[in-house]
């Protein structure tokens, strides 16, 4: 993939984020926690894979496409040490961004907490993102 596909991934990623951080602005009793975790999801999932395209792309190396999230972090985390460094160690995301296949535990956090956590890993990886 090209840094197209990567600015594609980065500009959706940043919707997506957006989104969840509109979701948290609102008053605790109206927040749908739901709603908020899976759009932090797909922006952190989008975030890493355009970073994978790129990474792969300039190492002329591969990562598995539709892989998981922890699956893009350790692929990023190869060529990254910023990525590295983030604790991703309470993030529940075990599933890929499509979130419909059958044989796959889907994880979505009701916890505003957490919700709020991944919201700010998301946006530390965004600004990896825009560094590069």
């Amino acid at each position: 993939m090209s840094k197209s596909k990567a600015k594609q991934l980065f500009e959706q990623a940043t919707e997506e984020l957006n989104h969840a951080k509109q979701e948290l602005y609102k008053p605790s009793t109206d927040v749908v926690s739901f709603s908020a975790c899976a759009s932090t999801r797909r922006s952190l999932y989008h975030y890493l894979e355009g970073l994978a395209n790129i990474y792969a792309e300039k190492h002329q190396d591969s990562f598995q496409e539709d892989g998981t999230i922890e699956t893009l972090i350790e692929f990023c985390s190869k060529y990254n040490d910023d990525i590295k460094n983030l604790d991703f160690s309470s993030i529940d995301c075990k599933c890929n961004d499509l979130m419909n296949k059958d044989d796959e535990e889907i994880v979505l956090c009701t916890n505003l907490e957490k919700v709020n956590y991944c919201t700010k890993l998301a946006e530390e990886v965004r600004q990896i993102a825009l560094d590069i």
